[in-house]
């Protein structure tokens, strides 16, 4: 075959066409977006608990036993939350009762 008719061979090929519908999509694509969503809650967790632990050492002299003593008592709250214990609207309204995170 010349190269000419390799090229002509190769411009008029088709690409291939796949049908899916829109229930295989979106359960291929949802655990993908359910991940991401998660890492990047992670990570944003991560940070905000950096943030913290530094603040908490920088503003107010917490060492490492306090900062950590603090962060288990953080973390053990946000499990009782997310378990179904504790609501965060009950803590939601205890903290603008106390005037918390307003100034």
């Amino acid at each position: 075959m010349s190269k000419r008719a390799e090229l002509r061979r190769v411009q008029h090929q088709k690409e291939p066409t796949y049908n899916f519908t829109e229930k295989q999509i979106i359960a291929y694509v949802q655990p993908i977006i359910d991940k991401a969503k998660s890492d990047a809650i992670d990570e944003a967790m991560m940070k905000l608990t950096y943030m913290i632990a530094q603040t908490l050492n920088d503003e107010f002299g917490f060492g490492a036993i306090r900062i950590n003593r603090f962060l288990g008592r953080l973390f053990y709250k946000a499990d009782c939350v997310n378990e179904g214990f504790v609501k965060i609207d009950d803590i939601k309204k205890w903290c603008e009762e106390n005037n918390i995170g307003k100034e």
